[in-house]
This record gives structure tokens, C-alpha cells and sequence, in this order.
């Protein structure tokens, strides 16, 4: 199973490492059958990391109640 967070700076987490190139060759060897999910999240990621900071804020605008949540959003 893949779960994916975003993090710092619009790196996408994946399986708690970042979405390297070399995560993700490691996830499709050890998944086959999730590599087309691996290569959807790699185009999120970079999507996210070519985005301007101001555009890299969370869906959940003005509802997040997450006391961990220390960014602005």
C-alpha cells in the first residue's frame, strides 16, 4: 500500500521517504502492480515543486483544526 503526503517546501513524501527518483524505481521494483500510482505522484510532486510558494498551500483553507499544523493556510 502507497500513502503520499506533501511536505516542507512541496516535497511529497511517500512511505515516509521523499519521492526521489531512486524511491521511486524502488517502489515500482517492489509494486508492480502500484507503478502507475508511483508515476502519478511523481508528476504531482514536480508539479508541487514548480509552483510558486504562494500556490503551495493546502486544499483545506480556513477548516484545518490541526494543532500539529504549523503552516499558513
Amino acid at each position: 500500500m502507497l500513502f503520499a503526503v506533501g511536505g516542507r517546501d512541496g516535497e511529497m513524501y511517500v512511505n515516509g521517504r521523499a519521492l526521489t527518483q531512486q524511491w521511486a524505481d524502488s517502489l515500482r521494483t517492489e509494486v508492480p502492480d502500484l507503478a502507475s500510482d508511483v508515476t502519478r505522484l511523481q508528476a504531482m510532486r514536480t508539479k508541487r515543486l514548480d509552483s510558486p510558494p504562494e500556490d503551495r498551500t493546502l486544499a483545506l483553507a480556513g477548516s484545518c483544526i490541526d494543532p500539529n499544523c504549523h503552516t499558513p493556510h
